[in-house]
């Protein structure tokens, strides 16, 4: 396909996109209130598998789609793609600034390299960095794109829901969260300190609901099934405080470097307690045994509100008094002790190598 062909096709795109992105207001989507807060269900977005390459206008950001596509395609085939094939028809990657909101963004925050504008299906990179930076930083941002719809005043980005009209949003931090998880697993396969605490609050949440389910919900940008997810084990306004607190740690943490520890206890423990319901339920309907509820109890409930995110890969023994408990990822033990009150501390680490 020639250069005016590819000017042509992508004009029509961008009035396909202005017609979905201007549906009647009054379009009627399904919602739950929660406190004075509307979530909508997701709507669908319907737009067919294609070959990248018809996509491929940006040059020096070419390969890097190319791989993220790869990517995406091979480890997420049993997730809703569409909204990632009908956003990159239009998408437009900026490095240069051009507008006054971009440019006050990049002299206050910097150490945000890039972000993605949902409204207007942009992604605007502000800081310039190596090769393998910019790889990580254009990987978060087109799985911001793969999960983008856009519905009348509406806007969705994975968990994230954002009314213009009125100006309320909810799951900014827990999206930020899941999606650095998800591009440290699957992407860029290294760890990482962006988002650190918004990560560990998804992947706690990840291990409640499932990690095939959550990547699913993810990527139908269906904050409302999470909520619908979760309310099997709790009611929907713990889960609606439990997002919101999360917002507000993080907003504190990433926005203006305050650490409230008391907020960070608190997702901690609210995230435990759903955590035990579900086991509970699971126990009664013979999902799990004895053995296998006492160990998930041990290691994702009562270590999580000691402040501890346990890796998939642990070993627990059993002692008179205590449990060794081994994380084989992060290379460390912990005791957890039976009876915590004899004890001025029940984690005390033991070795680290």
């Amino acid at each position: 396909m020639d250069q005016t062909s590819n000017l042509a096709k992508k004009l029509q795109n961008k009035f396909l996109q202005k017609i979905l992105d201007n549906i009647p207001e009054n379009l009627k989507l399904e919602q739950k209130e929660i406190i004075g807060t509307i979530i909508y269900k997701s709507p669908d977005v319907e737009a067919e598998k294609y070959n990248i390459s018809r996509c491929l206008f940006f040059d020096k950001y070419n390969d890097i789609i190319i791989e993220f596509t790869t990517k995406l395609e091979e480890n997420f085939s049993h997730c809703n793609l569409s909204s990632f094939y009908h956003n990159m028809e239009t998408v437009e990657i900026k490095d240069k600034v051009e507008d006054l909101t971009t440019l006050i963004k990049k002299i206050l925050f910097q150490d945000v390299y890039a972000f993605y504008k949902i409204e207007k299906n942009i992604i605007q990179i502000l800081q310039k960095k190596s090769q393998k930076k910019l790889y990580a930083i254009l990987f978060h941002e087109l799985l911001h794109l793969s999960t983008r719809k856009k519905i009348g005043n509406i806007q969705y980005s994975g968990f994230y829901q954002y009314n213009k009209k009125t100006n309320s949003k909810i799951g900014k931090y827990l999206n930020e969260g899941y999606t650095e998880d998800l591009n440290q697993k699957y992407f860029i396969k290294n760890d990482r300190n962006t988002y650190k605490q918004a990560k560990n609050f998804a992947r706690a949440i990840e291990r409640i609901v499932g990690v095939k389910k959550m990547q699913e919900l993810y990527f139908d940008s269906d904050l409302y099934g999470l909520i619908e997810e979760l309310e099997k084990y709790c009611r929907k306004e713990a889960i609606f405080n439990l997002i919101n607190k999360i917002d507000y740690y993080c907003e504190q943490y990433y926005m203006h470097g305050y650490n409230n520890n008391k907020i960070y206890e608190e997702i901690l423990s609210m995230i435990a307690n759903i955590h035990r319901n579900k086991l509970l339920i699971d126990l009664s309907e013979k999902k799990i045994d004895e053995e296998e509820y006492k160990k998930k109890k041990l290691l994702y409930c009562d270590d999580l509100e000691n402040g501890r995110l346990n890796s998939d890969n642990i070993e627990v023994e059993e002692y008179q008094e205590y449990y060794l408990i081994t994380d084989k990822e992060a290379h460390e033990s912990h005791f957890y002790m039976k009876n915590p009150l004899e004890y001025k501390t029940n984690d005390l680490k033991i070795s680290k190598k």
